[in-house]
């Protein structure tokens, strides 16, 4: 036996690593799909006819959220309402990895209530974080399915059992709930009638796989970091739009003579001139602010976060969540 490392070709570090025959040949990586990380293997002996082989992770989702829905509208991800694994697996994954293959059937999944029991603890950990933080609590329920398929692999007949794996969170919006779905698939192959005489090898393989905490750590610094980017590509101002005005508020106050607030206006105008600030009125509330005046359009969300554009035709609605209302200048 020997044990092989898998690199995550981003990272350049070791994702996984797993203990195979000797003899046999391997390729693996880590990709990025919509939400997390995936990891792909695939090893098999030198003949290719016994093997195993992790397929990537497959992401969909639906939402009853309309911000939600607009927000996830021009993401490349397949929108689709939860299913049970053995109609995804049925519906999905064999037309899409094993096309010319004949099913079977389905096989027991004696492992299934494992399944159940990881449910309930990240459950309880949901509904423990909810009471700290006053929020709904999210909600996970997992499922699994297995299908035993024949097929011809370079001429040779093939068995394989093919197990998927899926879990459905369920997330609590403004106006409605987002339906987070991910499904994983794992085959198992040998000769035609040799698998089940094979099956404890090669679950042994699938049970050597050890992910590596050092890249779980770095993998979340880097979705952090990702994420953090993205915040501030969209958000040019991190101070919150309600406290700005609020300050705006109490000072235009102080200014009740009409002279005084002439020279005070002109003051600020050139102080935001010299600043490259300008104010703005939100029209929807009455509320008004402080912005960059470097860009043309600028909107703000029901939180106080501000996006800025210089594109006539860009929303925010149509991309980014919440509720976004566009600014208008101040006049003096």
């Amino acid at each position: 036996m020997k044990t092989v490392q898998i690199v995550d070709p981003i990272l350049g570090v070791r994702a996984f690593s797993v203990t195979i025959p000797a003899t046999w040949v391997y390729d693996g990586t880590v990709l990025r799909p919509h939400f997390g990380t995936s990891m792909v293997l695939r090893t098999s002996s030198p003949d290719g006819l016994t093997g195993l082989q992790i397929f990537p992770k497959y992401n969909w989702l639906a939402t009853s959220d309309p911000s939600m829905q607009r927000f996830y509208q021009n993401v490349d991800v397949r929108k689709m309402g939860p299913m049970k694994a053995d109609e995804y697996l049925r519906k999905y994954v064999l037309p899409e990895i094993r096309s010319q293959a004949t099913v079977v059937g389905p096989e027991p999944m004696p492992q299934f209530h494992r399944l159940a029991e990881n449910d309930a603890r990240q459950n309880a950990e949901f509904a423990t974080q909810s009471q700290r933080n006053g929020r709904r609590a999210p909600h996970v329920m997992s499922d699994a399915a297995r299908y035993r398929i024949q097929y011809d692999f370079n001429g040779h007949p093939e068995d394989e059992s093919i197990v998927v794996l899926s879990s459905v969170t369920d997330i609590p919006e403004a106006n409605g709930t987002t339906r987070l779905s991910e499904a994983t698939a794992t085959g198992a192959r040998a000769p035609r009638g040799q698998l089940d005489g094979r099956l404890q090898m090669l679950t042994a393989i699938a049970n050597s796989i050890k992910v590596d905490p050092e890249w779980v750590q770095k993998q979340t610094q880097f979705a952090l970091q990702n994420a953090q980017a993205q915040q501030r590509a969209i958000l040019s101002n991190a101070d919150s739009w309600r406290r700005r005005n609020q300050a705006v508020f109490e000072a235009s106050m102080k200014n009740t003579a009409a002279k005084e607030k002439a020279r005070h206006d002109g003051a600020v105008a050139t102080a935001d001139h010299m600043g490259d600030v300008q104010g703005m009125v939100d029209p929807s509330t009455g509320e008004t602010g402080k912005v960059s005046n470097q860009f043309n359009y600028s909107y703000v969300d029901e939180n106080g976060n501000v996006v800025h554009t210089n594109s006539a035709t860009y929303n925010p609605n149509a991309e980014l969540r919440g509720n976004w209302t566009q600014l208008q200048p101040l006049k003096p």
